[in-house]
């Protein structure tokens, strides 16, 4: 087992212990392992890639600085998300800028074609949720793109649970109805006009 290999099956919170002890590597790895999915969670919430990466940046200088912080009784990933979302809100404290995009993922256990209709639908989806305000946007990608859960989100998000609950459900029916409006509308001139077979 090489020691890529090694690191890649120690858990976050273990990383994080090594980090506060001193290790470097350790930290390289959730580095490694958070850098894309915080890119992820920050893009809508900024006007270019360029700021989200900087935030993304900030947010880990801030992890590292404060690792001996961390409480190993909760996950990593709320911690750092934690700090990401404080830093995205001290930005918008300064720019007021909002920027719109869409998040995409790919579901890696189909075919190509399989993926490519997968990539296809996750990519409509976040582009209906990217029209959500930013709060309900934001409890959106914690649950469905980063898998945490509702305690966690209410966490990271500075709300209790119950209004995690109610945020989530609000997008919901947002979504519900912005998906039947797309329903409703017409295809292109160009699809109408194909044959079927």
């Amino acid at each position: 087992m090489t020691e890529d290999t090694a690191r890649g099956a120690i858990s976050d919170e273990k990383l994080a212990a090594e980090s506060a002890a001193g290790s470097e590597a350790s930290f390289e790895e959730l580095v490694r392992r958070f850098a894309p999915r915080l890119f992820r969670f920050l893009r809508p919430k900024t006007a270019s890639d360029e700021e989200a990466e900087d935030l993304v940046q900030e947010s880990f200088r801030k992890a590292f600085q404060n690792i001996a912080r961390f409480d190993a009784g909760y996950r990593f990933s709320t911690w750092l998300y934690t700090i990401a979302h404080r830093q995205a809100v001290s930005f918008f404290r300064t720019r007021r800028m909002p920027g719109p995009a869409m998040a995409e993922a790919v579901d890696g256990s189909s075919g190509p074609e399989d993926l490519l209709v997968r990539s296809e639908e996750v990519r409509n989806f976040w582009a209906l949720a990217s029209r959500l305000p930013r709060q309900q946007y934001q409890a959106f990608w914690l649950r469905y793109a980063e898998d945490l859960s509702i305690a966690e989100i209410a966490r990271v998000m500075k709300r209790p649970a119950a209004h995690v609950r109610v945020i989530l459900h609000r997008g919901r029916l947002k979504l519900a109805a912005a998906v039947k409006e797309e329903e409703r509308k017409p295809w292109p001139a160009t699809r109408r006009n194909v044959p079927l077979l």
